[in-house]
């Protein structure tokens, strides 16, 4: 009986000591949470790691274009590199635009330092890239070059 009440005690120590330990982790702000995020997509762009990438696009974006049809839109051009100007997060927190400068390269043609602009949104905890989702019986614009709808072109 005895030993039992030491094990049990010994058990709620640990978890005290645990629970306690992982209040003091440090919470990262809207901000670097985005930043993070946003170097992460752009890391896959300029790796063209495009798999990577699409899960970055909100879930709206995803539940209408498929995976299989981003990819198989045609690459219009590389990255080659990126930096981050300016995250300007609105006061909810829920949404934020990422003004950047992209290296790109069209055709043997080098573009440093073009201007890009993003919006993104969060969702619980996760901040995803807004991308228009196609309308019906439109074309969507995508980095690499339109996406069509399986019966249009």
């Amino acid at each position: 009986m005895k030993q039992t009440r030491v094990s049990l005690l010994a058990v709620q120590l640990l978890v005290v000591t645990i629970l306690g330990g992982c209040a003091l982790l440090p919470v990262k702000s809207s901000e670097e949470s985005l930043r993070e995020q946003v170097s992460l997509y752009m890391q896959a762009r300029v790796d063209e790691q495009w798999s990577n990438a699409y899960e970055f696009f909100d879930p709206a974006y995803r539940k209408e274009v498929s995976k299989e049809e981003f990819l198989s839109a045609p690459a219009r051009f590389d990255f080659r590199g990126y930096s981050i100007d300016t995250i300007e997060i609105a006061p909810s927190e829920e949404e934020a635009t990422v003004r950047l400068k992209v290296d790109i390269s069209v055709q043997g043609f080098e573009f440093k330092g073009t201007p890009e602009r993003q919006q993104w949104i969060k969702d619980g905890r996760t901040w995803y890239i807004k991308q228009v989702v196609p309308k019906q019986g439109g074309r969507q614009e995508t980095p690499f070059g339109p996406i069509y709808p399986k019966d249009a072109k």
